[in-house]
């Protein structure tokens, strides 16, 4: 994101997302798939851990984007 001042105003130019925190598609796929928190040091049931949260997460647009129809049961 780009932002300059202009007249003594933040003027934000340009947005995109490039990076996104790890944590924040984490929380968002635990809410999306209903997905319990664990106990600290403890995994969560399904056994997902760092990477595979990403994977689940493109699955989710993916699945969501390819056809409006599509359910988890057909794949």
């Amino acid at each position: 994101m780009e932002a300059s001042i202009n007249k003594g105003r933040w003027i934000i130019t340009q947005g995109e997302f490039c990076m996104v925190d790890d944590r924040m598609i984490q929380a968002a796929m635990m809410t999306l798939w209903k997905v319990c928190k664990p106990k600290p040091g403890k995994q969560n049931v399904y056994g997902l851990k760092d990477h595979s949260w990403q994977a689940l997460a493109l699955f989710s647009f993916f699945s969501a984007t390819k056809e409006k129809s599509l359910s988890i049961t057909q794949i």
